[in-house]
């Protein structure tokens, strides 16, 4: 919306002054300090054993895995969006700048929609179907050359995307022992942090195949992934938290 009212350049600097309110904010959060549970054998020691813990449990590697599709195949969408404004739906700045407004609109939505069913006792079978829903509506985005279908597509997006990656989230912290919390879910951020990556490979479908047939394609890797998990691994789809 401030990219339609205000141009590109008043928008960063909105964003600029709110990061530093954020700063601001995280500073003033007073921890108590924890004593250690565990004593340290080195660096290189607790990453194998952290990625041993994952290799051994499947809850984690499975929807580690999942992150780590969503990341690089599914949030390739947000990358591309700027040539889906400009090349395919013919919207200009402006209508990039409502598709994100929509996105953000609906990844808000989705927070929530995660904080009223927490007491919802299916979170494996609540991730799963929030992947689906997620690699669906990313092949209904690539294939729409419609901006009002679009709009709702990056709004259905964002919710199903912020959904299912929260539920993914509360799991993992939820479950993991305390001594390995942070190194697991350092594995777990490293996943969810390669979106870049994910930009190259779209990048370099969208140049010779154009950004509909990239997008399809992580659409079809993020679905097929949640299906995959759904069809073979009952334990995953019947867990409860």
């Amino acid at each position: 919306m401030l990219i339609y009212l205000v141009g590109i350049g008043p928008t960063y600097l909105v964003c600029f002054f709110a990061s530093g309110a954020a700063i601001l904010l995280w500073l003033a959060i007073q921890l108590e300090a924890q004593p250690s549970e565990s004593t340290s054998r080195g660096l290189m020691h607790d990453m194998v054993e952290g990625v041993k813990f994952i290799r051994e449990n499947e809850i984690y590697w499975v929807f580690i895995c999942m992150t780590f599709f969503n990341s690089v195949f599914g949030m390739s969408y947000v990358i591309m969006m700027p040539v889906f404004a400009r090349d395919v739906l013919h919207v200009g700045s402006q209508g990039f700048g409502f598709l994100q407004s929509a996105g953000g609109a609906g990844a808000l939505a989705g927070v929530l929609l995660a904080a009223y069913l927490s007491h919802f006792r299916g979170k494996g079978l609540q991730a799963i179907s929030g992947a689906v829903v997620f690699g669906v509506t990313l092949l209904l985005f690539a294939l729409s050359g419609w901006f009002l279908l679009s709009l709702v597509a990056a709004c259905a997006l964002g919710m199903a995307g912020q959904f299912y990656m929260t539920t993914i989230h509360a799991i993992l912290q939820m479950n993991l022992p305390n001594e390995l919390r942070g190194r697991v879910m350092g594995i777990h951020g490293l996943a969810w942090e390669l979106m870049p990556v994910g930009g190259f490979i779209s990048g370099a479908i969208a140049e010779f195949a154009g950004a509909p047939v990239a997008v399809t394609f992580g659409g079809l890797l993020v679905g097929g992934m949640a299906f995959a998990v759904a069809l073979t691994m009952p334990r995953i789809r019947r867990l409860q938290q």
